[in-house]
């Protein structure tokens, strides 16, 4: 599931968890054990739940958002849906059997109405599932680079707490989407300007801060990040990075 459209991705989601709880048959079973099974991780992980719980109220916000968007008079039909969702979670909380009282109902099929016309009317940026291996993929190579280097502690904790965030960001894609992982590269590009000016030149010609350098500016380019109103910080950030001495490794 990589939908850049918000409204899809939640609509995908609690399709999925309904689908998961009805084919149980009546059997009694737990919120927590639809949602794990919905979201993919095992049900006794509960730091993953919790953080999976944030990251759909996350996706709420980000769909009224996206909404605004559209080129209509009145949004009013199109926030019907989440308004119902958002009451329905706010009443009875994320780990309520409450998910499945939306199955087949008017609520789904705003909307999925709505996520029709978010694709039809407002354009997205996002990553398709072969980016989103790639990076993965790259981001968890790197960061064993950095856990198996010779770094000064202060960057190797900063480098990995930094790439784990990142790691973070892409598995929870399928809620999150784009807008979730662009605001920690918004991030990481602002920090990494900031790091860069208290590093001495030997650290900058270390080659994991280079690459990281390079992974983030990957990541902004992908994203379409100006990074702020004024597009500074990305272009300066390129800018540093061809200043940057050749890596003696």
């Amino acid at each position: 599931m990589s939908s850049n459209n918000p409204a899809r991705r939640l609509h995908q989601l609690l399709t999925k968890a309904c689908e998961i709880g009805s084919s149980q048959n009546n059997r009694a079973v737990t919120s927590s054990w639809v949602w794990s099974r919905t979201f993919e991780f095992k049900e006794d992980d509960h730091v993953t739940l919790n953080s999976h719980a944030e990251a759909f109220y996350g996706l709420l916000s980000q769909t009224r958002k996206t909404i605004k968007k559209l080129p209509v008079d009145d949004h009013s039909p199109y926030f019907q849906s989440i308004d119902a969702i958002s009451a329905t979670f706010s009443k009875h909380g994320f780990f309520s059997a409450q998910w499945g009282t939306f199955q087949g109902g008017a609520t789904m099929a705003m909307l999925l109405m709505t996520a029709d016309a978010i694709d039809r009317d407002v354009d997205l940026v996002g990553l398709t599932q072969e980016q989103l291996k790639e990076l993965i993929e790259s981001t968890k190579a790197l960061l064993d680079d950095v856990v198996g280097s010779e770094l000064n502690e202060d960057l190797k904790s900063y480098l990995v707490v930094h790439l784990e965030e990142i790691l973070s960001s892409i598995r929870h894609y399928s809620v999150s989407g784009s807008e979730g992982l662009r605001r920690v590269i918004n991030a990481n590009i602002g920090g990494a300007l900031l790091k860069s000016i208290g590093l001495g030149p030997k650290e900058q010609k270390r080659a994991p801060w280079r690459k990281f350098l390079s992974l983030i500016l990957k990541f902004g380019g992908l994203l379409g990040l100006a990074s702020d109103a004024d597009g500074y910080l990305l272009p300066k950030l390129e800018d540093l990075v061809k200043l940057l001495p050749p890596s003696p490794e």
